[in-house]
C-alpha cells in the first residue's frame, strides 16, 4: 500500500495490516493500521510522536506553558496520559529542540 503524507506529498510503499491496537506512550504507530507514524523522533530512551501538525502544535504549547493547570477531564484528557518525559521541566528544552525540528522537517 503507498501511503501519501497529506501536507508534503512524500509517499512511501508499506506492507499493511488492518488491526486495532491499544496506543499507549511507547507506541509511535498508526493504531489502526500499524504503520510508524510521520512525526517522531528519538529524545534519549524514549520517543516523541505526534499523529499530526495539530497534535505536535499541542505538545509544543503544553511543553511551553510555564504554569501547566489542571485539565478538565480528569484522567480522561489528553494532558493526563502524556508521558511524564514530555512532563518534566527540565526536559523542556529538548522536547522543543525535537518539536521544532518535526515542525521544519514533518
Amino acid at each position: 500500500m503507498e501511503v501519501t503524507c497529506t501536507a508534503c506529498g512524500q509517499a512511501r510503499l508499506y506492507d499493511t495490516t488492518c488491526k486495532r491496537t491499544y496506543a499507549n506512550s511507547q507506541q509511535a504507530s498508526d493504531p489502526y493500521f500499524g504503520l510508524p507514524l510521520w512525526l517522531q523522533a528519538p529524545f534519549g530512551s524514549h520517543t516523541v510522536w505526534a499523529y499530526n501538525r495539530k497534535h505536535l502544535a499541542y505538545l509544543k504549547e503544553y511543553v511551553q506553558a510555564k504554569l501547566r493547570e489542571s485539565a478538565s477531564g480528569g484522567r480522561h484528557a489528553l494532558t493526563w496520559k502524556l508521558p511524564n518525559f514530555i512532563k518534566l521541566a527540565k526536559n523542556r528544552d529538548g522536547i522543543l529542540k525535537i518539536i521544532a525540528r518535526l515542525e521544519k522537517n514533518g
